[in-house]
């Protein structure tokens, strides 16, 4: 991904490839994290301001996109993926959560 300053046609910041297109993200741990879900089944984590790098990624289910992110708390993070099947995990550490719900 790149950011830019268009008027100026100045590069900001161009971040890490993805494997896969980022589908949605959220602010969490009190605006130092960014969620983000893509196409495979992973969210990767970014720090706010450190666009560049991604630091750490999260893999939820294989070949199931994530669809949607929501902070449930600040060590809690609720997913809508693609099968229908809302996910939970912890973020820091990562352990899998049971299913919330379908």
């Amino acid at each position: 991904r790149v950011r830019g300053n268009s008027r100026q046609r100045k590069l900001i910041a161009r971040s890490d490839e993805c494997d896969s297109e980022l589908l949605t993200c959220d602010v969490v741990r009190g605006g130092g994290k960014v969620v983000c879900g893509d196409g495979e089944g992973v969210v990767n984590v970014f720090s706010w301001g450190d666009w560049g790098d991604i630091t750490d990624r999260i893999p939820v289910q294989s070949e199931v996109s994530v669809d949607v992110v929501l902070p449930f708390s600040d060590d809690v993070l609720l997913m809508g993926c693609m099968d229908g099947i809302i996910r939970a995990t912890t973020l820091f550490p990562h352990r899998p959560l049971p299913p919330v719900g379908d």
